[in-house]
């Protein structure tokens, strides 16, 4: 899960810089697409992490609870970023 996190934290911070280039409306709705594509992966990976800390919660260490939960957290805060077209936020949610 927290690899997932970095590939989409990537692909983000690549779409932020493709959109700061681009120079047509047509590329920047490719983008814009993309980036939707990337919210709907931001919205399964917070799911199977809720399922996760569901199915973990009586077997599972407080510090790996922890872990699970800080991680939820990146996801939601970098999702919640991308869904107000906050790019530049919604990478640095999910690199904490």
């Amino acid at each position: 899960m927290v690899k997932r996190l970095r590939d989409l934290n990537d692909e983000i911070k690549a779409l932020e810089i493709a959109m700061n280039k681009a120079a047509t409306a047509e590329e920047k709705a490719d983008i814009q697409r993309r980036l939707d594509q990337l919210q709907e992966q931001q919205s399964d990976l917070l799911t199977e992490v809720d399922n996760l800390k569901e199915k973990a919660k009586d077997q599972v260490t407080d510090e790996q609870k922890q872990a699970i939960e800080s991680v939820r957290n990146h996801v939601k805060k970098s999702k919640d970023n991308l869904e107000n077209k906050e790019l530049g936020n919604a990478h640095a949610a999910g690199k904490r």
